[in-house]
């Protein structure tokens, strides 16, 4: 999330969003395969959540919550001294985190095990997984046998191999020392990233090498060699958007974004053919089984600029048709435009999800505002907390004011945003820092024959240039998610 509408990382259900914290990290979720929301397994703190975050170019912080993620501790600083990069992390039976992650400026790979215990996560000293070379994008796994593997991409000018090590002391130790580069399982190449993934009896590195496609290695976890690499897609341009997982019946799952969204499935001795689950890129992707049914969480792009958090499941033979993960956070159910001089409306929502250029205005006025009175309407069957106008002509002189409907008046308020009056190239209008600040006397009203929760944006004075939008949505500003595996 950029731009007017401050950078966050918010836990993302259909009845619930809730901002923990601002982010300036350049990857603050890192990729898609990795992991940074928990929950504690077992013990008298079993359910709690926490969240493991970049916030900033140095700084990896920690946050938990016990309410359901309604409400998040202030986030506790647990590493000062990261890279500007990605890292990821595991939790163990116990509700102990292993963390793993590039030290700034070298980029060695280094780890750090927080212990849990009362209640709280006692951060423990670095450990250096590798010391030759500068190391990125790490993933990190935890077999049956409490094993830690680890693997990343190690760049050596101009190529990037993949590495892999283990440990069997709690991270005390890796391979024979810092000074192991661990086992090499890729061929070099000018890009590269991996996903570790354990089951009951093995190891498996899913890894992409950008040139040439998808691939998969594997070990058993008692020991013996490596697997010959298998391709699983075979192209160009494959990036890190893929995710993996493993079912309760020990199938393994993966899912890409390679101009599409594609699926395909082991069960223990051959792969499935590939799916085909939407056929327009999904950005980042991430895999779950539920009840060894596998479910797609993804970043869908809407009309060219803003993207939707879409799942999709293979409950029958088939994947879904992907549906947005949050009701109010997707196209409006209404956009409808008043001219007061006529007093007439204008219903504009079909122009308003089209994204076509400088369709979305009233036919008397041409534009969506022009004089004192005349009022933009964007509504939803359930209340909402966000709203984005792409403008292609932006209001030149005049100003709006915000409302919503109380039951008998409309109570106007300052977005948590602040004033906006639809002078800029796009208008980001966040009314409400997340769902829990929504007001709880905010009703529904019935507007040109459609009865929504609606917000009112009020012409109160004159533009000389009247705005005029291509797209007008509820869609949030969303870079990356992240849910928990």
């Amino acid at each position: 999330m950029t731009g007017p509408v401050r950078p966050g990382l918010f836990p993302l259900r259909g009845d619930m969003q809730t901002k923990i914290t601002e982010i300036t990290a350049a990857e603050g979720l890192g990729n898609d395969y990795q992991h940074k929301l928990f929950e504690v397994p077992a013990g008298p703190y079993v359910g709690r959540k926490v969240a493991v975050i970049q916030t900033s170019p140095t700084d990896i912080k920690l946050t938990w919550s016990d309410n359901r993620g309604l409400s998040w501790c202030t986030p506790q600083t647990i590493v000062n001294d990261a890279a500007d990069g990605t890292c990821d992390c595991v939790i163990t039976p116990d509700g102990h985190l292993q963390l793993v992650y590039a030290k700034q400026s070298v980029c060695h790979l280094v780890t750090r095990r927080l212990t849990f215990s009362g209640g709280v996560w006692s951060v423990g000293g670095e450990v250096t997984i590798y010391s030759g070379g500068q190391c990125y994008d790490p993933s990190i796994a935890l077999a049956p046998d409490s094993t830690l593997w680890a693997s990343w991409s190690l760049f050596s000018s101009p190529t990037r191999t993949i590495r892999v090590k283990s440990s069997s002391d709690n991270g005390a130790m890796w391979g024979s020392g810092a000074a192991d580069s661990g086992t090499q399982i890729s061929d070099p190449a000018l890009a590269a990233e991996s996903r570790l993934l354990t089951d009951r009896t093995a190891v498996h590195v899913f890894y992409t090498d950008h040139d040439t496609g998808m691939r998969y290695r594997s070990r058993a976890l008692g020991g013996g060699e490596w697997s010959s690499p298998y391709i699983i897609a075979s192209g160009s341009s494959f990036t890190r958007n893929f995710d993996v997982s493993v079912g309760g019946d020990d199938r393994i799952g993966i899912a890409w974004d390679n101009g599409g969204l594609y699926f395909r499935e082991y069960d223990g001795f051959t792969w499935g053919a590939i799916a085909s689950v939407d056929d327009t890129p999904g950005s980042p992707v991430q895999l779950i089984y539920q009840s060894n049914v596998p479910v797609i969480v993804f970043l869908k792009t809407f009309a060219g600029s803003e993207k939707v958090a879409m799942y999709t499941d293979r409950k029958t033979g088939e994947f879904a048709t992907p549906r947005p993960m949050d009701n109010r956070a997707k196209v409006l159910d209404s956009v409808v435009l008043y001219h007061a001089a006529s007093q007439s409306y204008h219903d504009v929502t079909a122009q308003a999800a089209s994204g076509s250029a400088a369709d979305v205005f009233h036919s008397q006025s041409g534009c969506l505002l022009k004089n004192a009175g005349d009022i933009a309407y964007v509504g939803m069957d359930t209340p909402f907390r966000f709203t984005r106008l792409n403008l292609t002509t932006p209001g030149v002189g005049g100003t709006v004011a915000c409302s919503y409907w109380d039951g008998s008046n409309w109570r106007a308020f300052v977005p948590a945003s602040g004033a906006n009056h639809l002078n800029g190239s796009w208008a980001d209008l966040l009314f409400w820092q997340d769902y829990r600040a929504i007001p709880a006397d905010w009703q529904k009203s019935l507007i040109n024959g459609a009865t929504r929760f609606w917000i009112r944006i009020l012409c109160t004075s004159a533009y000389t240039t009247g705005p005029i939008a291509d797209q007008v949505s509820a869609i949030s500003r969303l870079g990356r998610l992240v849910f928990r595996r």
